[in-house]
């Protein structure tokens, strides 16, 4: 992985600090959230979910479980299978975490939160009490949440008035590609003629280019907004 160096640097930290750790990462849509966590944890996590838009509560807690028995979770009612409200689902989760009677660090990802928190579910006063009221006060747990909602974020969480306030023990705003990280990429990921070649073109990167990393192939912009030119003027000309 190229680029996002200080954060991965920091998420690798936490990992290590001995103490539980509520990481919120936050920034526009196809930033590279969910990329920069699963390439610094390679994927390695006790339990993830990915939140899921435009279904109903019920839905969402069917999804929600499902994951937890992909996980090992074993309902307690087997006739059970969708837990009836948020607070059942995340005493599922404790359970879960519970049974694995294990001091090691258990990293816990909760990718597109925003979108678990549907009209009148209660999602958010659950949460509250899963962290607030037990997950903070073991040593062991590092959950990290993400979300492109930065309204959501911001007000359900670092404003929370509740079991939430002031819970968060780092929070990650991640920014667009700077033109120095996108030449780097873009260079790495399409070819062009070596310096010494006959061809003499030269490229550049304009100003406007967008800098929202393309993660279908592998965190690298598009080219599409690759200029070419004779004469590219700095300091964006890169051979």
């Amino acid at each position: 992985m190229i680029g996002r160096k200080e954060e991965q640097r920091l998420l690798q930290e936490l990992a290590l600090s001995g103490e539980s750790e509520f990481v919120v990462i936050y920034g526009r849509r196809r930033v590279g959230k969910t990329f920069l966590v699963r390439e610094t944890f390679e994927n390695e996590f006790f339990f993830s979910y990915t939140g899921i838009a435009n279904i109903t509560a019920r839905q969402q807690r069917s999804e929600f479980a499902k994951a937890l028995r992909e996980c090992g979770w074993t309902p307690k009612n087997s006739d059970t299978d969708v837990p009836e409200n948020w607070f059942d689902a995340f005493d599922a989760l404790r359970d879960m975490i519970e049974a694995a009677n294990t001091n090691e660090r258990l990293l816990i990802f909760i990718d597109e939160m925003p979108w678990m928190d549907n009209k009148k579910s209660a999602f958010v006063p659950a949460f509250e009490h899963f962290w607030n009221g037990w997950a903070a006060g073991r040593k062991n747990i590092m959950l990290i949440v993400c979300g492109s909602a930065t309204s959501w974020i911001t007000t359900k969480i670092f404003r929370n008035k509740g079991g939430l306030y002031n819970r968060t023990t780092r929070q990650i705003a991640l920014k667009p590609f700077t033109l120095k990280e996108k030449a780097h990429r873009i260079n790495r990921y399409h070819s062009f003629p070596p310096p010494n070649s006959s061809v003499n073109h030269r490229f550049f990167l304009h100003p406007s280019s967008c800098t929202i990393p393309d993660m279908s192939s592998g965190g690298c912009p598009s080219p599409c907004r690759l200029l070419f030119s004779w004469k590219a003027p700095a300091p964006w000309v890169f051979r």
